[in-house]
C-alpha cells in the first residue's frame, strides 16, 4: 500500500447508524449474549404454550395450576422483553440517532500505516491501531472495534480508488469478524424448551397421573 494517508469526510446518515450499530452488536459481543431472535422466540412462546399446555392437561390440579401458572407467566415476561428489543431493534437505534447531536455534522478521518486521526463535531482523536481489535465489513460500511466501542466508517465517504487499499490495511491491521452466524444457538433453545416441557408433563403425569 502506498506511503500517504487516505483521507476521507463526510457526515453520517440514520441508516449509517442503524447498520453500524446492528453489525457491532452481532459481531462484537461475546457469543454467550448473542442467542439469535430465534432462540429468545423460543423460550417466550415456550413460556407461553407451554403454560395453557400443562394447565389444560391436567384439569383440577391444583399442583398442574400454580406449575402451569409461573411457566405462562416466565413466558409472558419473556416475550415482553422480546417484544421491547425488537422494537428498539427496528424502530429505537433510528430514534437514538437523532438524539445523538455528538454523530450530527461533518466527520474528517484519515489512516495511515501508524494509526487514525478523527475530527468530529464535538472531539477529536488520534489514536494508533494498538487500541483497536477486529472489524466487520457489511453492504454500506466498515465497523472498527476498540475497547469499549466500535467506530462506523461509511464506505460512501471514499473514492472507488480508495476502497481496495483502505480494506488491504485494515485486514493487515485488524482482524476480520465473519458476520455469518450459524443458527445453532435456535436449535439449541428449541431442544432445551421442548425437553422442559416433556419433562414436566412427565412429571405430572407420574406423580397426579
Amino acid at each position: 500500500m502506498a506511503e500517504q494517508p487516505l483521507c476521507i469526510g463526510f457526515e453520517y446518515a440514520a441508516d449509517d447508524y442503524v447498520e453500524g450499530w446492528r453489525a457491532g452488536e452481532a459481531s462484537f459481543k461475546p457469543a454467550k449474549l448473542r442467542l439469535s431472535w430465534g432462540g429468545h422466540a423460543t423460550f417466550a412462546i415456550g413460556g407461553v404454550v407451554g403454560g395453557p399446555l400443562i394447565m389444560f392437561a391436567n384439569p383440577g390440579d391444583r399442583f398442574a395450576m400454580v406449575l402451569g401458572s409461573g411457566v405462562l407467566g416466565l413466558g409472558i415476561w419473556y416475550m415482553y422483553g422480546l417484544l421491547v428489543q425488537l422494537w428498539r431493534y427496528n424502530f429505537g437505534i433510528r430514534r437514538g440517532f437523532k438524539k445523538l447531536k455528538s454523530l450530527h455534522g461533518h466527520w474528517e478521518m484519515e489512516f495511515t500505516e501508524v494509526g487514525l486521526k478523527i475530527r468530529g463535531p464535538l472531539a477529536s482523536s488520534d489514536t494508533s491501531w494498538e487500541l483497536f481489535k477486529s472489524f466487520v465489513e457489511t453492504a454500506n460500511l466498515y465497523v472498527l472495534s476498540y475497547a469499549p466501542g466500535y467506530i462506523i466508517v461509511p464506505k460512501k465517504a471514499f473514492l472507488p480508488a480508495q476502497l481496495v487499499p483502505f480494506r488491504e490495511l485494515i485486514s493487515k491491521k485488524l482482524v476480520a469478524v465473519d458476520t455469518h452466524h450459524d443458527h445453532r444457538d435456535f436449535f439449541i433453545a428449541l431442544a432445551v424448551g421442548v425437553a422442559v416441557l416433556v419433562l414436566l408433563y412427565a412429571i405430572l403425569r407420574l406423580v397426579f397421573g
